[in-house]
């Protein structure tokens, strides 16, 4: 979780890697992110104990637990079936069930040998941490930097499946924070269409490469401004409103809150936005920045970097670098950005001089293992990164 402060202006965000799922209580959301300012802006969907029935309904089963309800990813196969415990969901180009669908059962002292805990779980991994990290101020972090890999959660169907977050406190500026995420999908098939997903309360508005999500009712004032920046060859497409409102590619699976409730103790959505490659490839790349501020005030200008073996993104004063093939390098880098603060991440562990022009710019910045992520500040220029053993 990252915040800019914990008043009633602070802007909240959870991003999250599930590294393991379980049981069929879990919700397949590995990669899923939330965001919330003066207002809900990017929702989890669906309503637990609702008109449906709750628990083991139709919208519990193939909607509000699938990773289709979330602020995820989707790698569509036409004919991929799932299973979860008894109940066969919906095929909502979703994450699988890990373990076939079937809950662990106990450890046990079963003999010859009894199985030890790591081998009772391994089937039950959906991902894994790949760097985190936050700083440089611990107490009020600039930036939050969170990197998974979420393969093993979409089963047979991809080969490779990261997902890198990275939230910027943009204090001083007229939009509050920023989320970066950048992903990179490689599916077995090119015919298997991706998605990215952002959910809202209320309907979004699409301006070319632009979302916009400002929800009104109940007061809120918040505004989320979505601006995608990868693919370029894009369709961004609106899906909700009446008898869509939890719709999974051709059928909605429709469900209220209780009509004893009070519906604004809930924040259920009714749209989504779509954002899929207009061509089919195996290997694709997602880059998103979305602002948060206030509805009165208009988004920044966020420019797409890509120079040699990295691309990445320059939003106000900062610019944020990712490794275009998702691996950690030690090799030398170099880039140009009219920025000042700057995030390169995706980098080895050790010792990194950071050189702008002939300069040194800064003294030398260790890199650790957790994080592979290098923070520094300078003025605008050319910058050269150097990994040196320690």
């Amino acid at each position: 979780v990252a915040r800019t402060g914990w008043g009633d202006d602070g802007v909240i965000a959870e991003m999250k890697v599930n590294v393991y799922n379980f049981n069929e209580h879990q919700h397949a959301d590995a990669g899923a992110f939330q965001i919330y300012y003066k207002g809900p802006l990017a929702i989890d969907s669906g309503v637990y104990e609702g008109t449906d029935g709750g628990y083991g309904g139709s919208h519990d089963t193939n909607y509000l637990k699938r990773t289709i309800a979330h602020n995820c990813l989707l790698v569509y196969d036409p004919n991929e079936t799932f299973r979860r415990g008894s109940r066969h969901p919906a095929n909502d180009g979703g994450q699988a069930p890990p373990n076939g669908g079937e809950e662990p059962g106990d450890v046990g002292l079963s003999t010859p040998q009894p199985p030890t805990l790591a081998s009772a779980v391994a089937n039950y991994r959906t991902g894994t941490v790949l760097g985190h990290g936050f700083g440089p101020d611990p107490q009020t972090p600039q930036y939050t930097y969170l990197k998974g890999d979420i393969t093993q959660a979409y089963g047979k169907k991809v080969s490779r499946v990261e997902r890198s977050f990275v939230f910027l406190n943009l204090a001083g500026q007229r939009v509050h924070a920023a989320l970066v995420v950048f992903d990179r999908v490689i599916s077995t098939n090119a015919a298997f269409r991706k998605y990215w997903l952002l959910h809202s309360m209320e309907q979004p508005r699409i301006d070319g490469m632009f979302i916009t999500v400002a929800p009104e009712q109940r007061g809120w004032q918040g505004k989320l401004v979505d601006q995608v920046l990868l693919p370029t060859a894009v369709r961004i497409t609106p899906v909700g409103g009446p008898g869509k409102e939890f719709w999974v590619f051709g059928r909605n699976y429709p469900s209220e809150p209780p009509p004893h409730d009070d519906p604004n103790e809930y924040e259920i959505g009714a749209w989504r936005v779509e954002v899929s490659p207009s061509d089919a490839a195996k290997d694709d790349t997602f880059l998103n920045v979305i602002q948060i501020t206030a509805r009165e005030v208009p988004p920044l200008l966020a420019e797409r970097i890509e120079q040699g073996r990295t691309v990445g993104v320059r939003i106000a004063d900062w610019t944020v670098l990712f490794q275009r093939d998702g691996r950690r390098t030690d090799r030398a880098l170099g880039f140009r950005s009219e920025g000042q603060r700057f995030l390169v991440t995706d980098l080895a562990a050790g010792s990194w001089s950071v050189m702008r022009g002939a300069v040194p710019a800064s003294k030398d910045r260790i890199v650790s293992s957790e994080e592979g992520a290098l923070w520094f500040s300078g003025s605008p220029g050319y910058y050269t990164l150097q990994w040196r053993p320690m």
